[in-house]
């Protein structure tokens, strides 16, 4: 047995990263697999975020795997093992995500970005039968609203603001600047933000059926 297969299941749960990635890259499938496993959910979720079901999600991570095990070689370790895999989880999904709509998806990497923020609280307050209901008829309008942002932008919105993930983990868990995290991360809040205001017509939730 080579030095890169002789290490039990039980050992290879307690390494480190580096030195799975050390044995993975000499051809070790069983830290492979090990790496995996601890990736796995954190990119069903990315990928659910992205897609909206959840045997698509598991197809396209799946896929993702395959390919980051036969480019485990490319793998330079600028980031963590778990970001890179998580990028190649969000690149197939946007390309099925492409493929199924037919839709643009337009790069922010140039853009520039102001410095306004704009993030929803919800008032607080005494539970009524009737807050309850008004609560969940806004996260209903909510997530409803949430699927019609391009994953482009709906994505870091989501790992921001959902994830409660730091803007600067964002931006390397995507690959791009900080710049660029932050001005999709705003442009996603406008465009929530304006698709939300909608709501605020005499018809109530009909104003967006109307306008759509």
């Amino acid at each position: 047995m080579s030095f890169a297969e002789r290490y039990a299941p039980a050992q290879l749960a307690r390494m480190r990263e580096h030195d799975l990635v050390d044995l993975a890259q000499n051809g070790n499938r069983a830290a492979f697999q090990e790496l995996i496993a601890r990736s796995r959910d954190g990119c069903i979720r990315m990928a659910t975020v992205i897609l909206r079901n959840p045997a698509d999600a598991e197809d396209e991570v799946q896929n993702a795997f395959c390919k980051a095990y036969t480019h485990l070689s490319l793998f330079g370790r600028q980031s963590t093992f778990s970001t890179w895999v998580t990028r190649i989880v969000i690149n197939h999904c946007l390309m099925r995500h492409r493929r199924s709509q037919r839709l643009r998806f337009v790069s922010y990497e140039n853009t520039g970005y102001g410095n306004g923020w704009h993030v929803v609280h919800e008032p607080v307050g005494v539970e009524t039968p009737e807050h309850g209901v008004g609560r969940d008829e806004l996260n209903n309008i909510l997530r409803s609203e949430l699927r019609r942002i391009p994953p482009l932008l709906r994505v870091p919105l989501e790992m921001r603001f959902f994830q409660e993930r730091s803007v600067e983990d964002v931006a390397d868990t995507l690959g791009i600047s900080i710049a660029a995290a932050k001005s999709r991360l705003h442009r996603a809040q406008v465009y929530l933000r304006d698709r939300m205001l909608r709501h605020c017509g005499r018809r109530g939730a009909a104003t967006l059926t109307r306008v759509a």
